[in-house]
């Protein structure tokens, strides 16, 4: 009868050690999870802030290129009215035969000759040209760029297991954006790639980062 009654019977305080022990590798998980988001978000966002800034630059550049042709017309008016205009001068009013002869204003620096006023203005406009020329190229990099970043923020947002987000650190690491302080031997972590199976037997795999994709 002892042998019976003992055999359904359960010890209450294990049972709270279980549930304690439960709550609190919950509670750590979480807080790993919370604090690993807040630095990997915050290298993340410190990065597309700055491309983003640079892109502004690019663009700026690029529409100053837009205006160039103003300081090539200039050092042409100059070169092919040379005889008429003296030294020091500070301006000097020509025919714009570039727009029907209306009268264009030119400053001049009276340090140098109208010669040499006007190889300022040609070298203003190739130096802008050229500067336009490698904002472009310049722009589509960080174009690029910030479609990666903005990528990977839309992964870190959407993780589903913590494995994830040492994925998402080792691409910020390739990026140069954190250091690397684990060994450099060390064992490759095994990917772990969501599937869903189909009713025919066809099985997809789901990426949810590059790292992902890229093994995919």
């Amino acid at each position: 009868l002892l042998k019976e009654h003992t055999a359904g019977y359960h010890n209450p305080s294990k049972i709270l050690n279980e549930e304690i022990n439960q709550k609190f590798i919950h509670y750590m998980d979480h807080k790993l999870k919370t604090n690993t988001y807040g630095k990997l978000s915050q290298v993340l966002e410190k990065q597309i802030k700055k491309s983003e800034k640079k892109k502004l630059i690019y663009i700026d550049n690029i529409k100053s290129g837009s205006n160039a042709d103003e300081y090539r017309v200039k050092g042409e008016l100059l070169s092919a009215n040379l005889y008429r205009l003296t030294s020091n001068q500070s301006e000097v009013e020509l025919e714009n035969y570039y727009d029907e002869n209306r009268k264009i204003l030119i400053k001049l620096n009276q340090r140098y000759s109208p010669a040499v006023n006007a190889k300022r203005f040609f070298k203003k406009y190739s130096k802008i040209k050229e500067g336009s020329k490698q904002s472009q190229q310049l722009l589509e990099q960080v174009n690029d760029e910030l479609y990666y970043l903005y990528s990977i923020k839309t992964s870190l947002d959407n993780i589903s297991n913590i494995a994830e987000y040492d994925e998402i650190r080792d691409e910020l690491i390739e990026l140069a954006l954190i250091k690397n302080y684990q060994a450099k031997k060390k064992k490759s972590k095994q990917t772990i790639i969501e599937s869903i199976q189909l009713e025919n037997g066809d099985l997809i795999l789901i990426g949810h980062n590059n790292k992902q994709n890229d093994y995919l």
